[in-house]
C-alpha cells in the first residue's frame, strides 16, 4: 500500500480529513433538526407523557449502551469505510420509513432503535477512520474540531428545525435528516486511501475471534490508568452535565418572575463556551490531559454550584451571573471533553480505536441516559438546590481524585527515569 506523504500538509489541507469532517456535519445537524422534529411529534401532536417521552431518549440511546462495544470490535475487523457508508444508507432508510409511521407509536419506538443501533456502527469507525488520516501531532487539531461540530450541530440543527417544523411541519424534518445521511454517505465514498502508517496489527484483528478482540479492547482500558480513570471521570461529567441540563429548566424556575427565555439563554451560553474553548485548544498542544480534565471538572461543579447558590439567595442581576457562569460552565465542561477524547485517540494503537472508543461512547451515552432520568426522581425527592449541590460537589471530588491520578503517574514516570538511567550507569 502506498502511504502519502504528509508530514509538512495542514490538517485543512488534508482532503480525507475534511471529507470526513463534512460527512460529521451533514450528520449531526441533521440529527439536530429530526430531534427536533420528534419532540415536536411527542410533545405537542401526540401530547405524550412523561413516561412516554422517557421511551423516545430510551429508544435513542439504548443502542449505543448496549451494542456500543460489540460494534466497536466490528469496525477495528471489518472495513471502517464500508461500515460507515451501510450505516448512513440504512439510517436515511429508517427516516424514510419514519415519515410514514407518525400514527403508530410502537413502531417509532422500534424505528428509533433501529436509527441508534446502526450510530452506535457509525461513531467508533469514524473514530478508528480518524487515525488513518490525521498524524499523531495534528490530534489535537482534529479532535477539536469534532468537537466543535458535534456541540455546533446540537444549536444549529434544533434552531434549523424549529424553524422547518413551524413553517412546514414535523415530516418535512425527517426527509431532511434522510437527506444529510445521504449526503454524509456520498463524501464517505469519496475518502482516498489512508495518509498514515498502517498498524501492522491491524492484518491480525481480522483473523482474531470476535469476543477474543472484544476482551482486548476492554483489557487495555482497564490496563491503562490514565485511560481508565480518565473514562470514570468523563462518564461522571457526562451524568451531572446532563442531569443539569435536563433540570435546569426547574432551578431557574426558583427565581421570582423570572422570564422563560433565560433558560434558552443560558443553554445558548452553555453551548458557546464549549464552541470557543474547544477551538481554542485546538491550537494547543495538551500534554497532561488528566490535568486539563481536572481542571474542567473543578470549573464546571464551581460554575454550578455558584448558579445553585446564586439562585437559592435570589441575587440580583440574574441576567449577568446566570449567563456569566453558563459561559464559564461550558467552557470549562470542553476542558474534560477535548483533552480525553484527544488522549484516548494518541493512547490507543489503531488496531483497538473502534473498540476503545465503541466502549467510551456506551458508557458515555449510558450517563446521559440516567442523568436526566434519575435527575427528575431524585429533585421530586429531596428538592432541586439539594441535588445541584451533590452534582457540584460530586464534580469537584473527581477533579481531586484526577489530581492525585496525575501526581501518581508522574512518579511512576520518574520511577521508570531513574531506573533506566541506573540501568545505564
Amino acid at each position: 500500500m502506498t502511504i502519502m506523504d504528509t508530514t509538512n500538509s495542514s490538517l485543512f489541507r488534508n482532503r480525507n480529513a475534511l471529507y470526513l469532517f463534512t460527512s460529521q456535519i451533514f450528520s449531526c445537524i441533521g440529527d439536530g433538526v429530526c430531534l427536533l422534529a420528534i419532540l415536536t411529534l411527542f410533545g405537542m401532536q401526540k401530547e405524550a407523557s412523561p413516561m412516554e417521552m422517557a421511551f423516545v431518549t430510551l429508544s435513542l440511546g439504548l443502542p449505543f449502551v448496549l451494542f456500543g462495544p460489540l460494534t466497536g470490535v466490528l469496525a477495528d475487523k471489518f472495513d471502517r469505510k464500508k461500515l460507515m457508508i451501510l450505516s448512513d444508507l440504512c439510517r436515511c432508510a429508517i427516516m424514510l420509513v419514519v415519515v410514514f409511521c407518525t400514527d403508530k407509536v410502537w413502531l417509532l419506538y422500534v424505528l428509533f432503535f433501529l436509527k441508534g443501533s446502526f450510530e452506535s456502527l457509525f461513531t467508533p469507525a469514524k473514530n478508528g477512520k480518524l487515525k488513518e488520516y490525521v498524524r499523531m501531532e495534528q490530534m489535537e487539531q482534529a479532535v477539536s474540531i469534532t468537537t466543535v461540530i458535534d456541540f455546533g450541530s446540537k444549536i444549529i440543527g434544533p434552531a434549523v428545525g424549529g424553524i422547518l417544523v413551524a413553517s412546514l411541519g414535523v415530516n418535512v424534518a425527517f426527509y431532511i435528516n434522510a437527506a444529510t445521511f445521504l449526503l454524509s454517505a456520498l463524501f464517505l465514498f469519496g475518502l482516498g486511501k489512508r495518509t498514515t502508517p498502517e498498524d501492522t496489527i491491524n492484518e491480525v484483528a481480522g483473523k482474531e475471534p470476535f469476543f477474543s478482540l472484544f476482551k482486548d479492547g476492554l483489557a487495555f482500558i482497564r490496563n491503562n490508568i490514565a485511560l481508565f480513570y480518565g473514562l470514570i471521570a468523563f462518564s461522571i461529567a457526562m451524568f451531572v452535565l446532563t442531569l443539569t441540563d435536563s433540570q435546569l429548566v426547574v432551578l431557574v424556575r426558583e427565581i421570582p418572575h423570572v422570564p422563560a427565555s433565560l433558560f434558552g439563554m443560558v443553554m445558548g451560553a452553555v453551548g458557546l463556551g464549549t464552541l470557543v474553548v474547544a477551538g481554542l485548544l485546538s491550537q494547543l498542544k495538551i500534554r497532561s490531559a488528566i490535568l486539563f480534565m481536572t481542571a474542567g471538572c473543578l470549573g464546571v461543579g464551581l460554575s454550578f454550584f455558584l448558579i445553585t447558590l446564586f439562585t437559592e439567595r435570589a441575587l440580583g442581576g440574574v441576567w449577568f451571573w446566570y449567563l456569566l457562569l453558563g459561559l464559564l460552565g461550558g467552557a470549562f465542561a470542553a476542558l474534560v471533553f477535548v483533552p480525553f477524547q484527544t488522549m484516548a485517540q494518541k493512547i490507543t494503537p489503531e488496531s483497538l480505536t473502534s473498540r476503545v472508543f465503541g466502549v467510551i461512547g456506551s458508557l458515555s451515552t449510558l450517563a446521559t441516559i440516567i442523568g436526566p432520568l434519575l435527575g427528575g426522581i431524585l429533585i421530586q425527592a429531596y428538592g432541586v438546590f439539594t441535588i445541584f449541590y451533590v452534582s457540584s460537589v460530586l464534580l469537584v471530588i473527581t477533579s481531586i481524585v484526577l489530581l492525585g491520578i496525575s501526581y501518581v503517574e508522574k512518579g511512576k514516570q520518574m520511577t521508570r527515569l531513574e531506573e533506566k538511567v541506573s540501568d545505564k550507569g
